[in-house]
C-alpha cells in the first residue's frame, strides 16, 4: 500500500526501502552486539535468560507498534475516502512499518540464537 501510494517500485529488490529511525537502529545494534558477545562467550543459562528477556521485551514492543498501525487504518480509510491529504499519515505508516520490520529481524536473530522455532510467522526480508 505505502509503496504504491508513494509511487515507488514494488518489485522484490526495489532500490528505495523505508528506513527505521536512527535511535532504533542504534538500539538494535546494541542488542545485536550483545547477542554476538553472548554467542562468542558461549550461551550459558544466564546469557540465555538475558537474551530471552530482551526478545520478550522486543516482542511486546513490536505488538505495540502493530497495534498502532492497525489503529491508524481507519484514519487512512477516512482520509482516502474523503479525498483528504494523506501525506503525514503515509509518512507515519512508513516509519512504523520500517520499525516493525527491524524489530522482527532482531527478534528472529535472538530466537535463532536461542534455538527456538520461528515457523509461526510469515517469512521476511532482511533490511
Amino acid at each position: 500500500m505505502i509503496a504504491l501510494e508513494e509511487g515507488r517500485e514494488t518489485k522484490e529488490g526495489a532500490s528505495v526501502k523505508p528506513k527505521a529511525p536512527i535511535d532504533l537502529l542504534e538500539e538494535m545494534l546494541e542488542v545485536q552486539e550483545s547477542l554476538e558477545a553472548a554467542k562468542g562467550a558461549g550461551l550459558d543459562e544466564a546469557s540465555r535468560a538475558r537474551l530471552a528477556e530482551e526478545r520478550k521485551s522486543l516482542v511486546m514492543r513490536q505488538a505495540t507498534v502493530e497495534a498502532g498501525i492497525i489503529a491508524r487504518f481507519a484514519e487512512w480509510d477516512r482520509a482516502t475516502g474523503a479525498g483528504g491529504d494523506t501525506a503525514a499519515l503515509l509518512k507515519w505508516l512508513t516509519q512504523a512499518l520500517a520499525t516493525r520490520a527491524y524489530l522482527r529481524t532482531v527478534i528472529d536473530d535472538l530466537s535463532e540464537a536461542l534455538g527456538e522455532d520461528q515457523d509461526a510467522h510469515v517469512s521476511h526480508r532482511r533490511h
